[in-house]
């Protein structure tokens, strides 16, 4: 029978047998484990996040606009919305807590990103100085206790609600750029594309259990209904950040569990300078006349803006406009999210693959996934 690993001994030099063997053990690797917490906490923050967008459906008075039918010519007056059944108007009647009108909705929503924009600019550099473990695990704290204490702050004061949702914003900021800082310092460069994506996925399991939970929550009127979904999400971020601070450490070399084999092996691919040195200043000229930089930045804005924007407003469209039952709500924004969870986890494994062959450069990839 034939012996695999006797073959690849024989095929392969000693280097290249080495970094086989640990390319095939990423998946048993303590990496691994830093990669798959910091995807629960990806998936941590977005419910911390987006729980509003669908708790909104319930906190509000929302009296859907009938069609008004015209006899006489057969036709609607208002046709700006799904057709409602007259026999059940009372069902899609939701009479909430709060008579907001929609540019308050707005201002609700949009709230979080009066302070989101900008610790991203600087947070990356704190965890760097400070500690991406740190970093990270204050910032989730901070809003798993934020939203247990949501539903008391928004019946005591509206103003004092803003303040608290621009505040999540402001702590959520640095955590991008502190998990890309993280990243760094425990992923070698050739598993980039596998491990990185999985922030991405976390954000999106996040949305999608949150969504459908929140959505089953609401209908079942567990706890009140909309307050339990701020309730569950700040208690599962709390009890995130114990398992964050047990297992993880801000870089490879400081970790007691690490073997000697696998420090070695990121060590090895990784800049030293990066893993032991910190920079005394940053080439903000050179940074912000650069074309790559400039061209990344505008499109990540832009991509941003439209993805916020439709993940703010789908569940209150499915409400108001499609009639959909809160339950419905959640499911259906679950499923949409579904596909970009399963693509993005399964696209970086294959771009890494691709990679390993040297095919083709990692720019010239990059620019062809974005082409199409």
């Amino acid at each position: 029978m034939l012996d695999l690993s006797k073959l690849v001994d024989k095929l392969l030099p000693d280097t290249d047998r080495y970094d086989h063997a640990q390319k095939c053990k990423k998946f048993m690797s303590l990496r691994f484990l830093v990669a798959f917490v910091s995807l629960l906490g990806c998936a941590v923050m977005y419910m911390t996040r987006v729980n509003i967008n669908v708790a909104i459906v319930d906190m509000v008075t929302v009296v859907p606009k009938i069609s008004v039918i015209n006899t006489a010519f057969n036709q609607s007056v208002l046709s700006d919305e799904c057709p409602v059944d007259s026999l059940n108007i009372d069902n899609t009647t939701i009479v909430g807590e709060f008579a907001w009108s929609p540019p308050t909705q707005g201002i609700v929503l949009g709230a979080f990103y009066y302070g989101y924009i900008w610790p991203q600019i600087f947070g990356g550099r704190l965890s760097e100085l400070y500690g991406a473990k740190y970093m990270i695990g204050i910032a989730i704290f901070t809003s798993g206790v934020i939203n247990l204490f949501t539903p008391f702050i928004i019946r005591w004061n509206y103003y004092l609600f803003i303040g608290s949702r621009v505040v999540l914003g402001l702590v959520q900021g640095i955590l991008f750029p502190s998990f890309m800082v993280l990243m760094s310092k425990w992923i070698p460069p050739e598993e980039h594309s596998t491990f990185i994506p999985w922030l991405d996925v976390g954000c999106t399991i996040g949305t999608i259990v949150c969504s459908a939970g929140a959505g089953h929550l609401i209908e079942n009127k567990v706890m009140g209904g909309w307050p339990s979904v701020f309730y569950i999400c700040g208690v599962v971020a709390i009890v995130w950040c114990f398992l964050w601070f047990s297992v993880i450490t801000s870089s490879p070399s400081s970790h007691s569990w690490i073997t000697d084999t696998e420090l070695n092996h990121i060590l090895k691919r990784a800049d030293n300078r990066r893993q032991h040195k910190t920079r005394n200043s940053i080439p903000w000229k050179r940074i912000l006349t650069s074309k790559r930089f400039l061209s990344v930045l505008i499109s990540k804005v832009l991509f941003g803006i439209t993805w916020d924007f439709i993940t703010s407003k789908i569940p209150a469209y499915f409400q108001d406009v499609i009639h959909f039952p809160i339950s419905e709500n959640g499911s259906i924004y679950s499923i949409l999210m579904l596909g970009l969870a399963i693509t993005s986890m399964s696209s970086g494994f294959v771009a890494d693959m691709i990679l390993e062959t040297k095919w083709i450069s990692k720019t010239n990839l990059a620019w062809e996934w974005l082409s199409h």
